[in-house]
């Protein structure tokens, strides 16, 4: 670990030469338009669009939000995705199998369909099973901001926000709502470029290393396009993996992580957008579902999604827009080594086709509706099979109609927000996702009560692997409540409540035949929880401090902590793989206005999950200690000239044995996570 250690220390002594001669420097004027950004993004003034189709502030909006800034983001030295969302309340990730790992929000494994991924409002879950993949797959250095709710989005997405939503706005285009004042691109855009090359080290071979860019052009006054990409390989760990069966296998090496995205966009007149994304995600397993791959797996996922957006403002109170949406897919694309070489052994292809019409109405300026209609058509081929547990040759086709309403009701007493969605699907059933809130601010305090409905369709997965008569959608009600007190420009508390009830939740398990299907679980999944931040900014800096606890109410074997060899609950406010508390302190220190420091700390209580199976062929419960992970990360920016930033930092930096734990009842071991690691970061922007 010298070799890791010394090197960084030695650096950090570097930036220490050169803090006394920044300090001769008089500070670089911040431009006021960036500055009232910022002061907007900590008052939780900035609109969101994430919550509802009808612009508001995050602290208006009728949802429970947290919006994490490009500031933010870079100060932290996030390494992915990953690193972003576990200092947001109620998030942790466990494994599902094959180096493949989820999220999980508020006490609920949201792997399949419970999280709905976005990035610049393009749906990037995968359409076999609605699953997210997490490890470096995701943009990180290209971020505008991300915008993350937390609680039910059916209503405005349909089927893969019964839990929550994810969207990753990247560097572009400004947003009508912030370019009122005029109608020219030009005037509010520039032409950008920038790059940015990263490298993490662990103890035994590299943690992550990658490139990523952004090139931004004015085209014409009236047209301006956008490309950015990235290439990066991960490790997930460097450690000893051992499946349930005592196997094991060092991970270095055998679990890489490969991300390629390119993301091009292009706008016209502020009328007319179109976006292509394209993203391809591999992943190498040599854990399998209970015993190692020898030689490892390589399971591919790859998406193409085109999506065309046009809105005509007939006056400034009636707008009528049209989109269009193509997505092609290779979800859980299997490459296995038979024979003599690798060959592919799954692959299915996903193809979607989406198409809508919506209305803005602006009755008053008390009164705002939209409403509109989707139509959307979904069929899937087989391309490859040597073997797969997805028998048919012929997929069915999947079509839903789904019409919308929502609308906003000002007054001096607060707003109303009304929203119902109904899906109707040509072979589920029909789904009704309705919303009301009630949001108000009095002064610096301010107060939301929410009920919303949300559901996911069973998808081509649970139907193949299912009894389509009877499987039905999974279906979540949410209650929340959130209050906030703005106690001056510089500190901000804010807390919620929630209570989730799900019935029909889609399980996987074996029939008699010990085939796996999936079915509807005959329990309902019941979950509560509190979370609490405190957001403090001073000329210095700034803090996030925040606290979440989760808890499921009912016993639901399937997630629940149970020892088998006497099938006794062990712990009645534990679910397998979750920390019941998590604490976060997220810090900010401007040691000159061009060089910071950044510590972070997360702290998660104990969990519980399965290890191995034991003599008498039981598996057994392992109750894992509670863990602290802590980041330090140092910014260092414009370095000799304007644009040029350096990073460098440690990331798990007492080493902690991070593991994914399984969050249900099934036989992969906890998969060990990222080892410390020293990161070097070196971005350019023009």
């Amino acid at each position: 670990m010298k070799r890791i250690i010394y090197p960084f220390f030695a650096f950090v002594g570097l930036l220490a030469e050169q803090v006394g001669a920044a300090t001769q420097v008089e500070a670089q004027s911040i431009h006021p338009d960036q500055r009232l950004l910022e002061e907007l993004q900590y008052l939780k003034e900035e609109n969101v669009s994430i919550a509802s189709r009808i612009p508001q502030t995050e602290r208006d909006a009728p949802a429970i939000l947290t919006v994490v800034s490009e500031k933010e983001i870079l100060n932290s030295g996030a390494r992915d995705l990953m690193d972003v969302l576990r200092l947001i309340p109620g998030f942790d990730f466990g494994v599902d199998f094959g180096n493949i790992v989820g999220p999980m929000i508020r006490g609920n494994w949201a792997y399949e369909g419970g999280i709905l991924m976005l990035i610049d409002g393009l749906e990037m879950n995968e359409r076999r099973s609605g699953s997210v993949q997490m490890g470096q797959h995701y943009p990180i250095d290209n971020i505008q901001k991300v915008e993350v709710m937390r609680g039910p989005g059916s209503v405005m997405y349909g089927g893969f926000a019964r839990l929550g939503v994810i969207n990753i706005i990247t560097k572009g285009f400004k947003n009508k709502a912030s370019t009122q004042h005029s109608d020219s691109i030009k005037d509010q855009d520039q032409d950008e470029l920038a790059i940015t090359t990263r490298y993490g080290q662990m103890e035994k071979t590299y943690g992550h290393r990658g490139v990523s860019f952004y090139v931004g052009k004015n085209l014409t006054d009236d047209a301006r396009i956008t490309v950015s990409g990235k290439a990066s390989q991960a490790h997930r760990s460097e450690q000893i993996f051992t499946d349930t069966h005592g196997g094991s296998v060092r991970l270095e090496n055998t679990n890489l992580l490969n991300n390629l995205q390119f993301n091009i966009g292009f706008q016209y007149a502020k009328n007319l957008t179109l976006r292509f994304i394209m993203d391809d995600y591999v992943a190498e397993s040599a854990d399998g579902t209970s015993a190692i791959n020898t030689p490892p797996l390589l399971l591919n996922f790859k998406s193409y999604v085109f999506d065309a957006k046009y809105q005509e403002d007939f006056s400034d109170t009636f707008k009528l827009s049209f989109n269009f949406n193509y997505s092609r897919q290779l979800p859980w694309s299997v490459e296995a080594f038979i024979g003599t070489g690798f060959q592919t052994a799954t692959k299915i292809a996903a193809t979607r086709y989406l198409g809508g019409m919506r209305l803005d109405y602006m009755m008053n300026s008390f009164i705002h509706i939209t409403s509109g209609l989707e139509f959307t058509h979904e069929e899937f081929e087989k391309l490859a099979e040597t073997y797969d547990h997805i028998n048919p040759k012929v997929f069915p086709i999947y079509e839903n109609i789904t019409p919308y309403i929502e609308s906003l009701i000002k007054s001096d007493w607060g707003n109303l927000t009304f929203g119902l969605r109904y899906d109707r699907h040509n072979t589920f059933e029909a789904n009704f996702a309705p919303r009301v809130a009630f949001t108000n601010k009095i002064g610096g305090f301010h107060y939301k009560l929410l009920y919303s409905s949300s559901f996911r369709t069973p998808n081509i997965d649970d139907a193949i692997l299912g009894n389509v008569p009877k499987l039905k959608p999974e279906r979540t009600k949410a209650y929340e409540i959130e209050l906030g007190y703005q106690f001056n420009k510089n500190l901000a508390l804010t807390t919620n409540a929630f209570y989730l009830s799900t019935k029909d939740k889609l399980v996987y398990g074996f029939d008699n035949n010990n085939t796996g299907v999936y079915s509807n679980a005959h329990d309902k999944i019941d979950a509560t929880g509190v979370e609490t931040e405190l957001r403090w900014k001073q000329n210095w800096g700034y803090l996030t401090l925040n606290h979440s606890y989760s808890q499921m109410l009912n016993n639901f074997q399937a997630f629940k902590p149970i020892q088998k060899t006497t099938n006794t609950l062990v712990s009645s406010d534990k679910t397998l793989g979750f920390p019941t508390h998590k604490f976060t302190l997220n810090t900010h220190y401007e040691i000159t206005p061009d060089l910071s420091v950044n510590p972070s700390f997360i702290l998660t209580t104990s969990r519980y999950g399965y290890d191995r199976y034991d003599a008498q062929g039981y598996l057994n419960l392992r109750k894992y200690s509670p863990q602290l992970l802590g980041n330090l990360y140092f910014r260092y920016q414009n370095v000799l000239i304007k644009g040029l930033d350096l990073g460098i930092g440690l990331y798990n930096l007492f080493n902690a044995n991070q593991r994914f734990i399984q969050p249900y009842n099934s036989d992969h071991a906890p998969l060990p996570g990222q080892s410390r690691e020293v990161i070097f970061k070196v971005s350019y922007q023009l």
